[in-house]
């Protein structure tokens, strides 16, 4: 089953909900993922064992929705492939990290893959027309100036979340596979260009469609070390996902985004009245198990 629309326009769809219905006292809820030994997926926790903090202050969490793969909770998974910064050289380790991701598309999900300039969102179950469009992809160099690649991360992801509104309540993986420089640290040095209001228009929109930012970068092991931020900072860390940079282990970032994807708690809070009229509100998700560490997204929006 297909759905094309271009990139900027919200596509109508018939999707499953969550498998566990969330409670209506709850109105406000975040996404959040958590892992043990080894990164493995914990799906055991207990509410009591969860702590949320926004803007300093502690808030009571009243419902905790454990998805996990026997939620029978399909998942939904776009790719967008940097076809603006990545050299000739990487653009076969690109195409074979979003096979891979292609591989482990199971029943009931749905995939796009797109480019970060002039893409469309086509959401389909079709591995042949997923693995056909990844085929496709070549690079066209800049198609606007260097110094406003940030801004066009950013109004993508924004776009792309806006196109997934109405895909389900349920958490959704967007998985950017370029130059890591670009799409992880999209922000400029203080002082040469402020995009701030795009960086809260992105944010404010994933946060709404429980949108989760991944990062692979194919240049692989070899990358300066300090040219990107990666892992635990970044574009991606503050929507809750997580930026794979020097490594040459692309089957693992797969197995990770697709784990993440079919496990995760949502938690319900009540909305406080703090910062509510701000356009984003500071959130810090807190576990109290030893052992486990939990990764959610860092500012959610107010008004």
């Amino acid at each position: 089953m297909n759905r094309y629309l271009p990139l900027a326009l919200i596509f109508a769809s018939v999707v499953p909900v969550l498998a566990q219905a969330p409670p209506a006292r709850a109105n406000l809820w975040i996404d959040v993922s958590a892992a043990g030994r080894n990164d493995a997926a914990v799906t055991d926790l207990r509410p009591e064992e969860f702590e949320v903090w926004m803007s300093g202050y502690r808030i009571p969490v009243t419902d905790v929705v454990a998805v996990t793969p026997e939620s029978g909770v399909s998942r939904t998974v776009v790719i967008v492939l940097d076809n603006a910064a990545v050299p000739l050289t990487l653009v076969p380790r690109v195409r074979e990290a979003a096979r891979l991701l292609v591989d482990k598309l199971g029943p009931g999900d749905r995939m796009a893959v797109t480019t970060l300039h002039g893409g469309v969102l086509e959401l389909t179950d079709d591995r042949a027309k997923l693995r056909a469009a990844i085929d496709k992809y070549s690079v066209q160099g800049f198609p606007f100036r260097i110094d406003d690649a940030g801004e066009h991360v950013l109004r993508t992801m924004t776009a792309l979340s806006r196109a997934l509104a109405e895909v389900s309540d349920r958490r959704k993986a967007i998985v950017a596979i370029g130059a890591g420089w670009m799409f992880d640290t999209p922000l400029p040095p203080p002082g040469i260009r402020d995009l701030g209001p795009q960086w809260v228009g992105a944010m404010r929109e994933m946060g709404s469609v429980h949108a989760t930012l991944y990062v692979i970068d194919p240049a692989g092991i070899g990358v300066a070390p300090g040219q990107f931020f990666g892992g635990s900072s970044g574009f991606a860390h503050e929507t809750g996902g997580h930026a794979f940079m020097n490594s040459n282990d692309f089957r693992a970032a797969a197995d990770r985004i697709w784990q993440e994807s079919s496990s995760y708690y949502m938690l319900g809070v009540v909305n406080p009245p703090i910062r509510k009229t701000a356009d984003l509100r500071e959130v810090e998700v807190k576990v109290l198990r030893e052992g486990v560490t939990v990764r959610s997204r860092k500012a959610i929006r107010g008004k």
